[in-house]
């Protein structure tokens, strides 16, 4: 009875599974007895790594292909978890062991010795995880079971035998991946880096695996409070605030794989300008008039303006060759139209230039396809469209009579070496989520699954900054170890 052999569809990819209950090491063969990976443990191995991609490849009917490289990734991203949830349904099954004393033994050595993710100690109910740690206690607050047949459901209160396949060892939000330790005041997370600095709000993340841990790169999306600084009795200190100052509480994060398409757009708005030389004249004319009224001097300023005036048209007029042109402009200003191109047949030389008009805010566009593999993911994908279409939404305020701002957004490129900001890809400035679009028939075809779930998701968002990026700006981050703004 030690071999057991199943299949899972992976992709559109057809694997067979055989999982030895000897010695719990599970091994994926082709359709044609050809093996591409195996595992004893928490660790896997791809046997063949060009087969395996061939044969993804080959699946996928004319869609975009993968290299080697993509495919490991995706493997050990979205496919171990999947493989290590048929494995220990296999291995937390006691009628597929010689007796149920094996079953016993075997299941505590693969939970407390070989580290088999999902496998459940028979004695306290311990859980290992995706990654290979195992909680100090069981996760689910059922109590430690005899087990007789069947596997154990242990998302239930209760142990009874299972009909199908059970969500193995993983929540939602990633709490019940993160280890656990004892202290005096109990039991608490031993987090790593990322994990703390989310501790205090909500993560989501899609897939469910543990990216962190598993060392892929990643965005971060993180909704805060919009923060209003409120006003001087001047309203002076409203021109001072940053966008980093509107930053309030954090509510929560979203963790998504990285896209395929990843780019910035940075650009300022210029524009063309012109003075001729009758603007000249009178330009020149009122600043002499603006300059008596910085000193208070209001006859003098509006004396001044007249006299001004006065002799600019006496310079323009004492060249008998502008006499028509001249009184062509102001006849064309009083009409609104061009009497000096009709009357002389030319124009008055624009002095035409380019000159800045300000900085522009830059915008981002997100593409993300959700596409849940089991219960779990299909709660998480859920509860992240609900995350961002609650977080851009306005407050209303008890009364209805004022909407107070949504809030916005950090968002972060994570290297997963690291789990900090991305050493090769741009920073970003505090965000507002404008557009926000779930397609739940991303495929042009309507699918659930057997808990009426969508198979895929398809989700849109545009962000814009809440600020320009100044040079400044740049030249704080010229010797940090990422991209800039």
């Amino acid at each position: 009875m030690a071999p057991n052999k199943s299949s899972r569809i992976w992709g559109f990819l057809k694997v067979d599974e055989i999982t030895d209950t000897d010695t719990g090491k599970v091994q994926l063969y082709s359709t044609k007895g050809k093996l591409l990976a195996e595992s004893t443990d928490s660790n896997w191995t791809i046997t063949d790594s060009e087969l395996f991609t061939q044969l993804y490849n080959s699946s996928l009917s004319g869609s975009e292909q993968l290299t080697v490289d993509q495919l490991t990734e995706k493997f050990y991203l979205e496919g171990v978890p999947l493989f290590n949830e048929d494995r220990a349904l296999i291995l937390n099954d006691t009628t597929k062991y010689e007796s149920p004393l094996q079953a016993e033994q075997l299941q505590t050595h693969y939970s407390t010795k070989q580290m088999v993710p999902y496998v459940v100690n028979p004695t306290t109910g311990q859980v290992v995880n995706n990654n290979g740690t195992v909680t100090n206690f069981n996760p689910y607050s059922a109590q430690p079971q005899t087990l007789t047949s069947g596997p154990v459901n242990f998302l239930s209160n209760d142990a009874f035998p299972l009909t199908a396949s059970a969500n193995f060892g993983v929540d939602p939000i990633g709490e019940t991946s993160i280890p656990l330790t004892n202290d005096s005041d109990g039991i608490i997370p031993a987090q790593t880096k990322a994990a703390a600095q989310a501790a205090s709000v909500r993560e989501l993340r899609y897939p469910l695996a543990n990216l962190q841990e598993l060392g892929f790169d990643y965005i971060r999306i993180t909704a805060h409070e919009y923060f209003a600084p409120g006003a001087d009795a001047n309203f002076a200190n409203l021109a001072e605030n940053s966008g980093a100052g509107r930053l309030g509480t954090p509510q929560g994060s979203v963790l998504l794989p990285m896209q395929p398409a990843i780019q910035e757009s940075t650009s300022v708005s210029w524009g063309p300008d012109s003075l001729n030389a009758i603007q000249g004249a009178l330009a020149a004319a009122a600043g002499g008039a603006i300059e008596d009224l910085s000193k208070f001097d209001l006859t003098g300023a509006a004396t001044g303006l007249l006299e001004n005036i006065k002799l600019s048209a006496q310079d323009l007029i004492s060249d008998d060759n502008m006499v028509p042109f001249v009184k062509a402009y102001f006849a064309g200003q009083a009409v609104g139209a061009n009497i000096v191109a009709r009357s002389t047949g030319s124009v008055l030389n624009p002095n035409m230039e380019l000159l800045f008009q300000g900085p522009t805010l830059r915008q981002f566009n997100f593409n993300f396809k959700l596409c849940p593999r089991e219960l779990g993911e299909a709660d998480v994908c859920r509860s992240i469209i609900k995350f961002f279409k609650k977080h851009m939404a306005p407050l209303s305020s008890k009364t209805a009579a004022f909407l107070y701002t949504p809030n916005i957004f950090t968002l972060e490129y994570i290297f997963g070496d690291s789990n900090e900001q991305h050493p090769f890809l741009p920073k970003f400035k505090p965000m507002a989520l404008t557009t926000f679009n779930a397609n739940y028939t991303p495929d042009n075809f309507y699918m659930t699954h057997p808990d009426g779930s969508m198979t895929s998701y398809g989700l849109t968002m545009s962000f814009m900054e809440i600020e320009p990026i100044y040079q400044e700006d740049q030249t704080l981050e010229e010797n940090a170890l990422n991209m800039g703004y």
